[in-house]
């Protein structure tokens, strides 16, 4: 079963970390989508899986865990 993740990104260098972590560690089958917002949107560097929000200290570093969807192990 495919995730869907949604990376925010101002198109900064942090931001682009971010987009290319999530990338490293998201399973062959996830749809990734990177969304482009204006630096000072409250979406700035945010990650969302199937709608619900990752905290973004686990992504930067490196420490995302699974996620327990349905009974299920879903690595991100």
């Amino acid at each position: 079963m495919s995730k869907k993740v949604e990376v925010y990104s101002d198109g900064s260098e942090p931001g682009n970390a971010v987009v290319e972590l999530v990338r490293k560690h998201a399973c062959p089958k996830c749809e990734i989508v990177v969304r482009n917002v204006e630096k000072g949107n409250l979406l700035t560097m945010t990650v969302w899986l199937d709608g619900k929000k990752v905290d973004l200290d686990k992504v930067t570093n490196k420490r995302i865990k699974p996620h327990k969807a349905d009974g299920l192990e879903v690595k991100f």
